[in-house]
């Protein structure tokens, strides 16, 4: 009966990978298999369960650190991480609520939106990146008065209809 179970529970496994090839489920298959191989032999279902869970952990912990990293070699890196903090001309009116907004950076134009919803930033002007969500820019306001080193670095504020939005300042390092 537990060298059914077991064979069950790797072609689960192995077919829960096949699927997903996110390397979940990769590591119980390899302890389901060692513990078929052992039920096998006739060992007790208390051997078989904490075989499988020693063979699955060790897998777990020691190899997939090696094979995320052999996995992830083709993921190919983008500039985008770059683009945080860098100043963005909006060419059109930055409106969350209406979904609309586009500015251009280096030459580039993008999709925009505002990280405070309440705030509109409009066409003409300059914001900020301090994100990215998919292949939109979120910005804030720059304010005109400022130069742009000292606005890269400084608490910025978002003014509408008489109330500020506080503004983060850290831009997230390049990892």
């Amino acid at each position: 009966m537990s060298l059914v179970f077991w064979l069950a529970a790797f072609l689960v496994f192995i077919i829960v990978e096949a699927a997903s090839l996110a390397l979940t489920s990769i590591w119980f298959a390899g302890g389901a298999l060692a513990a078929l191989i052992i039920a096998a032999v006739g060992s007790s279902v208390k051997i078989q369960l904490t075989l499988f869970a020693l063979v699955s952990g060790i897998l777990l912990v020691c190899v997939r650190p090696a094979a995320k990293k052999l996995v992830n070699q083709r993921t190919q890196k983008t500039n985008a991480r770059g683009l945080y903090g860098k100043p963005v001309r909006i060419t059109e009116d930055v409106d969350n609520a209406r979904w609309t907004g586009k500015g251009v950076v280096e030459g580039m134009e993008w999709t925009v939106r505002a990280e405070d919803p309440a705030c509109v930033i409009h066409a003409g002007t300059m914001a900020r990146i301090v994100g990215i969500q998919g292949v939109k820019l979120i910005v804030e306001e720059k304010d005109e008065q400022e130069n742009t080193e000292k606005w890269l670095s400084a608490e910025k504020s978002c003014h509408q209809e008489g109330t500020y939005f506080v503004k983060r300042q850290a831009v997230p390092a390049d990892t």
